[in-house]
């Protein structure tokens, strides 16, 4: 998720600043996640940024999978 984001509550924080995401201002999305997806609420949801999530995938089934400045301990 980009910012400005609570990632630590799952709440989104967009006014202006991502216009796309604008109307999820305000809302507590791991609520949200939890109704849609029939989810029970124990379910662990972690939200970080996109271009964090994007190297974590990377370093963990990627091409950067195994060198030496890997992230391994989110395994």
């Amino acid at each position: 998720m980009p910012g400005p984001f609570d990632y630590l509550n799952g709440i989104a924080l967009f006014r202006d600043t991502v216009k796309k995401y604008v109307n999820l201002y305000g809302l507590d999305l791991p609520k949200v996640l939890y109704k849609a997806m029939c989810l029970p609420y124990d379910f662990p949801i972690r939200f970080v940024n996109d271009a964090t999530a994007f190297a974590i995938g990377e370093d963990l089934i990627g091409k950067a999978k195994g060198t030496i400045n890997s992230l391994s301990y989110y395994e």
